[in-house]
């Protein structure tokens, strides 16, 4: 009977090791500085820091922006239970044609952080679900005189933050819409639980050919100009149209979604259409989204 005392202090010191673990896993996890210490990199800049809940602590993602090679990039930081106790650390990265110091933040901010979950840390302000605010009131205050527009997107994402991803493939066929993802589009999560896009991009046309600019959930707008004429412009007279076709595809409840609104080039004749169209792309998980499009009536 002497093994059945020797495995019994084994699983008592093998269970005491995962619990001492799995303290430590939290410990550091729920402290913001240590947490940052893991996944900063060199030569870029905080923009944002979102916090959702985990099984022994909070699972922490952050977005960086550098300067010099122009490239955006999500580092998850979170806890991973097998074969033990640990955190493992995820980096996504992605170029792009916006300058995002603008929305550059201290790290002290990090420690403003308030135990909450999900909790988003954004242009200086800690959003939660309570005080998190719409992008397309945003879009509404954007005073756009006399504008032709060349592409509108609304974007979302559920939980973490969603970067690159040029092309989506479909569910339904062997082909895909690129580009058909955020890009060198950062997309906050939506904490509201109102199903809204949390950033919208949109083209319009200006005196030097054309503009470009985000326009984020909290009014920040990031801006990129190009001397390029729009390809096919259009006129919208408002979203009401395209907000409806957003809340008639979220009943499929996707991770991660997009919607497009753009009057494009025939194939055939490369001459624009006198048509404005919408195309939605949703997806649940991983890369594969299923895909709707059609025309949009309020043009």
């Amino acid at each position: 009977m002497k093994w059945i005392g020797t495995l019994f202090i084994f699983i008592l010191l093998a269970v005491s090791l995962w619990g001492l673990q799995a303290y430590r896993v939290h410990e550091t996890l729920t402290s913001p500085d240590k947490t940052f210490e893991m996944a900063t990199g060199e030569n870029a800049q905080l923009i944002a820091a979102y916090v959702d809940k985990g099984m022994l602590a909070p699972t922490w993602h952050f977005a960086f922006y550098n300067p010099k090679t122009r490239n955006i990039f999500v580092t998850s930081v979170k806890e991973s239970l097998w074969p033990w106790p640990h955190i493992t650390l995820k980096k996504q990265a992605c170029p792009t044609e916006y300058n995002y110091s603008s929305l550059a933040i201290q790290r002290t901010l990090l420690k403003n952080w308030r135990g909450q979950a999900p909790a988003l840390l954004f242009n200086g302000t800690w959003y939660s679900r309570d005080d998190q605010k719409d992008a397309l009131s945003m879009l509404t205050s954007l005073r756009i005189q006399n504008a032709s527009f060349g592409k509108i997107g609304l974007f979302y994402s559920k939980n973490g933050f969603w970067v690159g991803l040029d092309e989506i493939k479909s569910c339904g066929g062997d082909y895909s819409f690129p580009p058909a993802g955020p890009g060198g589009i950062l997309v906050p999560p939506e904490l509201s639980d109102k199903n809204l896009p949390t950033v919208i991009e949109i083209t319009w046309n200006s005196p030097y050919g054309s503009e470009r600019a985000l326009v984020f959930f909290n009014g920040a707008i990031i801006k990129a100009h190009t001397t390029k004429p729009l390809t096919c412009p259009f006129e919208l007279r408002n979203l009401t149209g395209a907000l409806r076709i957003w809340r008639e595809y979220f009943e499929y409840n996707p991770n991660r979604m997009a919607l497009w609104v753009s009057r494009p080039l025939d194939t055939s004749s490369k001459e624009c259409t006198n048509k404005t169209t919408w195309v939605i792309i949703a997806l649940r998980n991983g890369d594969c989204g299923n895909e709707w499009w059609g025309k949009l009536e309020d043009t």
